[in-house]
């Protein structure tokens, strides 16, 4: 379609695209230049509404629609977006004189969390001549993992407002094992986002991915306005520019820089503030254990003897310092493999204020031995309430707690509703600085990972020194402090006897506890 064009499709020879009188060129150079960068990983930061998703609908067409062509997958994070690009592409369609690709629009429930009935999700697909398509799908991650075949593309739009982008990236990355792309394109949601991470360790050398960004300035200075002008008629002035410029500036006011000119808002997308974590941070040990796959083969036996010798070294001596005549709180937030399992005493001192003397990570421990390091220490706590993830493999130790310790635990069921209610109590427990925290980086960067999305705080991925994290601090406190909230209930010692077991899911439904405190 031009010179730059050419070069950027060699494979395929496409007509001239129809064009306004006097416009010989489709593309502004910097969409000419994105088009023209073939590496494997690019990402571009940008201004709002400057071209470039319209630019990536006449790459996807000019790839499915050839003979030699391949697949393209397109996420974004809206129901909107993703009907303007499918517009966008059938425009690149009648423009380049293709033919007709069938288009198929397809709907199907998707389970999220917080609906447990699922969600009415959309995608459509672009059939061509070709036998190739270009699909566009949800931003659930799970949707890429059988795609990646040779020299298919993803395209991943306004990528920092995707809500499991971590996800998609680790699912995504597939695409280039057999020579395809992975394109991410967005305006910045934050400082603290995942893609803002990803822009930053790009300026750095740390990724070998490509990097393109355009300001609202650079695409005016490459012709953006006169493009605007020619679509709608109006006739091109330097004085009708500047006009222009400065009516969308103020239309967009304290969020300009973050909308128009590729500068990521301090903060803007993170639920705490860094500045009020760290506030409530004293001195005060997190000890952390990580399970190898020479341990976790072992038996039991001899799993449990080494988790026996892990406890007397590293927990015990945390466990005498504590006042078991105190009254405790108890937050646990679990994983098996992939995230950390967190453990959160937190002791009720005078004057309503919450202590958390220590934290406790594991990574890859087997059941059991979670279960057995969850037993040391409430077993030690004396009169204390206990919140317990209670949601998938979780399930599995609440239970047992429940039935060890009784009236003390509660099993939770980690939803929205769940964390509307309860992550606001925490956040105002900590701007009254009613709760000291052990110091940690990590601790402050599971915080930040809690953002806002349609006014419901969510849980997010990050990662950590030792790997990947999913909030898993921030969560196991926020359930801390809920158990706080709770009364004690009086110790009701009394020989264990035989009792009709009733599931975990059951006894939650029906507000039920069974037993009393068995410290064995």
């Amino acid at each position: 379609v031009s010179n730059r064009g050419v070069a950027m499709n060699s494979a395929v020879s496409l007509p001239p695209p129809t064009m306004p009188a006097g416009e010989t060129d489709p593309t502004l150079p910097y969409q000419s230049k994105w088009l023209a960068d073939r590496s494997p990983v690019k990402i571009f930061v940008k201004s709002r509404r400057i071209g470039i998703s319209w630019a990536e609908a006449f790459d996807a067409v000019s790839l499915a629609s050839r003979q030699r062509g391949a697949n393209c997958f397109y996420i974004s994070y809206n129901k909107e977006m993703t009907e303007g690009f499918v517009q966008d592409c059938l425009f690149w369609v009648k423009t380049l004189r293709q033919a007709e690709p069938e288009l198929l629009e397809e709907e199907f429930k998707e389970t999220r969390p917080g609906s447990p009935d699922g969600v009415r999700v959309q995608s459509f697909k672009l059939k061509f001549n070709s036998g190739y398509m270009i699909q566009t799908f949800s931003s659930t991650p799970r949707n890429l993992r059988s795609k990646g075949r040779p020299r298919e593309r993803l395209i991943v739009d306004e990528a920092a407002f995707c809500e499991s982008l971590s996800e998609i990236h680790k699912a995504g990355m597939s695409f280039i094992n057999w020579r395809g792309e992975v394109r991410f394109i967005s305006t910045h949601n934050g400082a603290d986002s995942l893609f803002a991470e990803w822009v930053s360790e790009c300026e750095k050398g740390l990724r070998d991915w490509s990097l393109h960004r355009v300001s609202f300035d650079d695409a005016l200075a490459q012709g953006f306005f006169k493009r605007v002008c020619l679509v709608t008629g109006e006739k091109w002035s330097p004085e009708l520019e500047k006009g222009y410029r400065a009516a969308i500036i103020k239309a967009h006011g304290e969020n300009a820089d973050e909308e128009l000119f590729c500068i990521p808002t301090a903060g803007a997308d993170s639920y705490f503030p860094r500045a009020l974590v760290e506030g409530c941070m004293v001195e005060g040990p997190i000890i952390s254990w990580e399970g190898s796959s020479s341990f976790n083969a072992k038996p039991l036996p001899e799993r449990a003897a080494g988790c026996a010798d892990w406890i007397s070294r590293r927990l015990d001596p945390l466990l005498a310092d504590i006042d078991s005549s105190a009254e405790w709180g108890f937050g646990l937030d679990f994983a098996r493999t992939s995230d950390l399992t967190v453990l959160a005493p937190m002791q009720c001192t005078s004057g309503l204020a919450r202590s958390v003397p220590f934290l406790v990570e594991l990574r890859n421990i087997p059941f059991q031995q979670q279960q057995q390091i969850v037993v040391a220490v409430l077993s030690r706590l004396g009169r204390f309430r206990a919140c317990l993830d209670a949601r998938g493999n979780g399930q599995q130790i609440a239970e047992a707690m429940l039935d060890k310790f009784g009236t003390g635990v509660e099993c939770v069921m980690l939803t929205e509703p769940y964390y509307a209610e309860n992550f606001p109590r925490y956040k105002a427990a900590l701007q009254d600085r009613a709760i000291e925290l052990p110091r940690s980086s990590e601790v402050i960067a599971d915080h930040r990972a809690i953002r806002l999305v349609n006014k419901v705080p969510r849980v997010f991925p990050t990662r950590g020194s030792r790997g990947r994290r999913h909030a898993d601090a921030a969560v196991a406190l926020m359930l801390a402090y809920a158990s706080t909230l709770r009364a004690i209930a009086e110790p009701e010692f009394s020989a264990a006897r035989p009792r009709r077991s009733l599931h975990l899911l059951d006894r939650v439904r029906r507000g039920t506890r069974f037993g009393g405190f068995h410290h064995a």
